[in-house]
C-alpha cells in the first residue's frame, strides 16, 4: 500500500528500528545508541561499562542481555568477544 502519514522508522539497521511502523518517518538514528558489537549499554563506546554489563551477567543461561556470541549463555566465550573489541568505539 500507499503511506499517508510516516509513523516511525523502518530500517531495520537503525536503532530505533519499529517494525509495527508501515512508512518511514526519516528518523532513523545510526549512531551512539548500541547498535555496534560489544556496545552493550548503548553508549557508542565499547569500555568498562559494556565489560560489567558481561561479568554481572557471567552464568547466565537464559534470556541473557549480554550474550555476545549468541549461544544463549554468558560465559568466557562472551568475555573474550567483548575484549576482542574492548576500547573501540561506535561512531
Amino acid at each position: 500500500g500507499s503511506c499517508i502519514l510516516p509513523d516511525g522508522c523502518t530500517d531495520a539497521t537503525a536503532c530505533n528500528y519499529d517494525a509495527a511502523a508501515a512508512c518511514d518517518d526519516g528518523s532513523c538514528t545510526y549512531t551512539g545508541c548500541g547498535t555496534c558489537f560489544g556496545d552493550l549499554n548503548g553508549d557508542g563506546f565499547i569500555n568498562v561499562s559494556d565489560l560489567l554489563e558481561v561479568l554481572a551477567e557471567f552464568g547466565c543461561i537464559s534470556g541473557c542481555t549480554a550474550d555476545l556470541t549468541g549461544d544463549d549463555n554468558v560465559n568466557s566465550s562472551d568475555t573474550l568477544a567483548l575484549l576482542g573489541v574492548f576500547g573501540t568505539s561506535c561512531d
